[in-house]
Formats: C-alpha cells, structure tokens, sequence
C-alpha cells in the first residue's frame, strides 16, 4: 500500500483498516525508530557442496560496522535438511558448536557427520545458523545460511556454444563446456563424446562413433563432425564425464543414486535448401579481433563439379549501419579441399581427413573454399555481423552469416582544423565561447563562418549544387529490384534515417541512400 503525501508517523502500533462490500479487514503494524545494529554477523559457506565430500568449511564472522572485530561467545547450529517423504519419526540431526570469538571462527564438518552418505539422512540442504552475543552488553545478533546438495561433480553444457543447426555436405563445428559447480572452469577432464545420425523419414537414431576428448584449460572440448550426406536430417551429441561413474548408496537397491555421473544431450537439426546448397563461414579465431588488424575469414560452400566460378557478395553491418560491402570473383580447382587439417577432435566416418566428399550415400557433394580478409576498423567494436552469399543460376540465394567480435577500442582523437577552446575566463564583456576566438569577421560558430547565402551548418558550406548534408547524394543510379523503402522523415529535432540498399538482379548489393 503507497500514499502520496509524505506524513511524519508517530512510532506506535498502527491499525489499517479496509471495508468492501460489506466486508472488514483489518491489519496492524509497528513503526519503530531504526537503529543501526552495533554489530553483524556474517556466515560463508563452501562455494558448493557435493553429496560425496569429506570435509566443508563454513566461516562465520563478527565486524562492527566500521569494520572492528567483535568480540564475544558464538553458537553454531547445522542442521541437515531431509526430505520430508524420507523424515523419520526420530529427532532430525543437529550439530552444535560454541566457542568464544574475537571476530571470525572457521567451522570443519565432515560429511559423515552430516549423514550426506547416509540414506536415512541424505539430505536436500545444510542450514547453518549463527548466534554473537558481544561481551559486556549482551546484545545478540544472528545468521544463517543454506547450502544445496549436489549430486554431480560437473556441469556440461553445449548451449550457447554449439550451434543448433547443421548444414549437409559441409563440416559441423561444436563446442561443450565443462565447468565446476561454481561455475569455474574445469580444465584436463575426460569426456566421452558420442554421436548417432537420423536419416530422412527414419524414427531410430544410429550410433555413428564414440571418442573420448579432454577439455582445455578454458574447460571447453572443441569437436568437428565431418560433412554429411543431405539425407540426415539431425545429429545427435551424448557428452559424459568419464571419470566420475555413477555411485549408490547401496549396492542392492540401485534406484537410490548417491551421485550421477555428469552428462549432457545436444540435438542438431539440418539446414534446409532445396538444391542443397549451403555456405559455411569459419573463424578459427576464438577471442575477439583487434582493431586495426587484417583478419582472414575461410567460407566453404557445397558446389556442383561442372561449375567451378562463382561470384559471391559479402556486407559487414555494426549497430545498424552498414561498414562495407563487396563481392569476390572465385574459381574453385579441380582437387581435395581440405575442410578440417590440423583440427584433431573429429568425429565421423572417413579416417582420411583430406577427402571432401559425403559420409554416406553414392552422390558425391565437392566443397569449394574461399578466403574474405577484411580490416578491423574501430566502427566495427564491440559486435559486427558478416553475411555472405551468392545467387545460383536458377534464382536461389544461398547466404551465411557470422557474429565478429571486436575488442572494445577506443577513437583516435581528432584534430580539427580549429580546435574547440573554452576561451579565456569569462568576464562581463568576454563571455567564454566554444570555438576559436570571436571576431566581427569570423564569429564563433561549430562549422566554417556564416554568410547570407552560406548558413553556418556542421557540414560543408552549402552551394545550390552540394546541399549540406553529412553525405552526398546518391548517383549511382536506378537498380533493378527494391530491397527496402526510403523514408526520411524530420519533426523538430526527430530525425529518422533508413539505410536503402538495393539489390541488382544479378545479385550484387550497393547503398543508395542513408
């Protein structure tokens, strides 16, 4: 319940009041003066628990608020927390600790002690509730925490790292990230990585392979499935964690797990193109590109054997304005592309890593491979996206896209041709001016001097054949077929601005209009 006006309220306790409809309610309140609490009571806990740990550390600590050590008898309570279908009609478990402190006091407890093994115990929670009470005034503050438990050891994830879809003909690049229960990374741990297929119409799945990978010391497992036939239609990834196998708490009744073994499942559904034609942007660049830098993208694409030129068209588009645009006139040869030399976590069929044919099936689909290099300019930070494509002889336009991170960098200054000043200290006849200096033949302005037929603008001076614009008019001329409308609206100080690219008939874009 708000109120609008501000009333000073008297301390006391305090009755509201609500009839509707013929109904009463009422509800009562206290307001007391606060009161900054001369000390508090903190406790930490393990950053996670695992339901098969043999020691865990709390630490609790006393701090006056201008960060003094209180000194005083502590109470430590913790109580295991069993799930309600499994209580028992005996006393729940309590560990109790008292000591006195002068600050803070760590407290080591087993997990036998707290029943984490025990199936009669086996608890979902550890409440651990802390009691101060300072020395010679007898005031008493409190504490508590609850820790959850774990029954897997790791964490694996392939989202948002893999991509959800796959492209026929063409190798798929995924990652899974194996991580700590805190969230840290968990370098060096074996995982098991497999892989079964669905083909088009097919309700069961075929185990293709299983391989066993370790992750780096970021905690990720990069792995390559090589090119597919365009009749399988999903890949499906079963990761797990090979060292830690699955454990009971009891040997004869298997149903009660004591700790899983860490485990991720990760579907992948294929692209679709009606000719199979599909384009593949690669960057085996993991970190973000530097400003300045030259950087080499490699695009692969499915082709056709008798048709070996291609002509495709690249943009680069960051914060809604578009940084470039071009296209490339490419002649694939007649021999193996190697799709994935060097990589080493492969998974798939062929064991010769120099052919680039289909995994299954009697049709052969060729790759063909391009390389784009373009230079990393400042406007392009902290996100650009690349799209790629080209059109086939019948109409089809097969696109690809990629997100370029940049590294945050900032502008180099700029000089201008008269540097902005904040001019002398102002007095009543020199008041502080933006610009150069003021003179009866040069006031001070943010562009060039001011002129009955050339108004002070922030662009260059205007004549009837150069408008003051930021850019100059478009010549380029009519296209053939509209992509977007042209709409420049202005209202006072709104000004919309949409970016007009056309598209030609053959395929090629260029910027009309900003």
């Amino acid at each position: 319940m708000e109120s609008s006006r501000v009333v000073e309220l008297f301390q006391g306790v305090w009755k509201i009041k609500v009839d509707r409809r013929g109904s009463t309610q009422s509800r009562s309140f206290e307001v007391r003066e606060y009161v900054l609490p001369r000390f508090q009571v903190s406790v930490v806990p393990p950053d996670y628990v695992l339901a098969d740990a043999q020691n865990l550390t709390w630490t609790v600590c006393a701090k006056y608020s201008y960060g003094q050590p209180v000194k005083g008898e502590l109470h430590i309570k913790a109580v295991p927390q069993t799930p309600t279908w499994r209580q028992r009609k005996t006393k729940p478990l309590e560990i109790h600790y008292m000591a006195e402190v002068t600050g803070c006091q760590v407290l080591n407890l087993t997990g036998s002690e707290l029943g984490l093994s025990d199936w009669d115990v086996a608890p979902n929670n550890i409440v651990v509730t802390a009691s101060v009470t300072e020395v010679g005034t007898g005031v008493t503050q409190n504490a508590s925490v609850t820790s959850s438990i774990l029954h897997q050891s790791l964490k694996l994830e392939f989202l948002p790292h893999s991509a959800q879809y796959f492209k026929p003909g063409l190798p798929y690049k995924g990652k899974v990230k194996v991580l700590l229960q805190n969230n840290a990374p968990a370098p060096g741990e074996m995982i098991q990585l497999c892989l079964k297929v669905q083909g088009k119409g097919e309700w069961s799945r075929t185990l293709v392979v299983c391989k066993n990978f370790t992750s780096d010391i970021n905690g990720f497992v990069q792995f390559l499935v090589r090119p597919q036939h365009h009749n399988v239609v999903l890949l499906s990834f079963v990761a797990t964690a090979v060292g830690y196998q699955t454990k009971y708490y009891s040997p004869d009744k298997r149903w009660r797990v004591f700790m899983d073994q860490p485990s991720a499942f990760f579907d992948v559904q294929s692209w679709y193109s009606p000719t199979n034609s599909y384009v593949q942007i690669a960057d085996d660049k993991e970190t973000g590109l530097e400003c300045g830098s030259h950087h080499t993208f490699h695009v692969f694409y499915t082709m056709n054997p008798n048709v070996t030129r291609r002509t495709f068209y690249y943009l680069v588009k960051s914060r809604g304005d578009l940084i470039r645009m071009g296209r490339i006139q490419h002649h694939q040869k007649q021999k193996p592309t190697k799709l994935y030399e060097d990589f080493p976590n492969i998974l798939g069929g062929h064991e010769d890593s120099g052919d680039n044919g289909t995994e299954s099936g009697g049709e052969e689909m060729m790759v063909g491979k391009l390389s784009l290099k373009l230079l990393v300019e400042p406007k392009m930070s902290p996100l650009s996206y690349l799209l790629v494509y080209y059109v086939r002889e019948d109409g089809e336009t097969v696109p690809a896209t990629h997100v370029i991170q940049v590294d945050n960098a900032l502008r180099p200054p700029s000089t201008p041709r008269n540097p902005i000043a904040l001019g002398p200290p102002s007095t009543p006849g020199n008041p502080i001016a933006l610009g150069p200096p003021s003179t009866p033949g040069n006031p001070s302005t943010l562009g060039p001097p001011s002129t009955p037929g050339n108004p002070s603008t922030l662009g260059p001076p205007s004549t009837p054949g150069n408008p003051s614009t930021s850019e100059p008019p478009s010549t380029l001329g009519i296209p053939s077929i509209p992509s977007l409308a042209t709409l420049k609206h202005e209202k006072g100080l709104k000004i919309l601005v949409i970016e007009v690219v056309w598209i030609k008939a053959s395929g090629e874009p260029f910027l009309v209009h900003r």
